[in-house]
């Protein structure tokens, strides 16, 4: 999955909602606080937000667009703790959103690696990976 599927995907979703339904200020909050975690830090948030929904304020998001985030991030609150993604792809989704954003100002660099792996990645380990299975050496 890389930056492009997934903006293509959530364009898509975004066209074949139709709702009337407004979601909880509350839990617009939530998604915002995952969101913000996610990408390490409200810049990214904002340059994610521009590259799927062409807005970087939340408070300019359509309810669609809440709607898709909502469904894409899967917001729960287990009884001990904060919001969290109920997602467990979500963080490997907003990985990809940002491997595929250009470099900017005040964008926080978060694929920094202390080491190099010298054996090389196929697809068929690229998909172990999303499905959270161990990496064939």
């Amino acid at each position: 999955m890389n930056g492009e599927q997934v903006k293509a995907h959530f364009e898509k979703r975004v066209n074949e909602v139709v709702t009337q339904y407004n979601i909880n200020p509350g839990i617009k909050g939530a998604i915002n606080g995952i969101l913000t975690r996610a990408c390490g830090g409200d810049e990214n948030r904002k340059l994610v937000l521009k590259y799927l929904c062409g807005v970087t304020s939340s408070k300019m998001l359509n309810a669609a667009q809440w709607m898709v985030l909502s469904d894409m991030v899967k917001p729960d609150k287990p009884p001990f703790g904060g919001w969290q993604a109920g997602n467990e792809k979500f963080q490997s989704v907003i990985n990809a959103v940002l491997a595929a954003l250009p470099k900017q100002e005040g964008q926080t660099e978060m694929f920094e690696t202390s080491f190099t792996d010298p054996t090389p990645v196929t697809d068929d380990d690229t998909t172990a990976a999303y499905h959270g299975q161990e990496r064939a050496v």
